[in-house]
């Protein structure tokens, strides 16, 4: 249980994560309600997904966005190379450790 409660403390970094997506976009000339409702809506339709497969697959989810040679790998591979799930996973760890 206490895997899952760890889970929670990951809602702020989740939160940050989707705001410098929306500044992103904002600084790219996109509106800023534009912005956030997109990355909500985004966000919250590729959760939806999720939801409707069973089993529940997030590497296969992932495999099969990811168009070789397309944007979704280019930037998975991106953020992989720099580290930030792995990131994501230690910060995890660290919260563990504090039950």
């Amino acid at each position: 249980m206490h895997a899952l409660w760890t889970l929670t403390g990951l809602i702020t970094p989740y939160y940050d994560l989707l705001t410098r997506l929306s500044g992103w976009s904002i600084a790219h000339g996109v509106q800023p309600e534009t912005a956030n409702t997109y990355v909500a809506d985004l966000f919250q339709s590729l959760s939806f997904l999720a939801q409707q497969t069973r089993p529940v697959d997030f590497g296969e989810l992932a495999k099969h966005a990811a168009t070789p040679g397309g944007i979704n790998e280019q930037a998975a591979l991106a953020i992989d190379a720099a580290g930030a799930h792995s990131a994501w996973a230690a910060a995890a760890d660290r919260v563990l450790a504090r039950f």
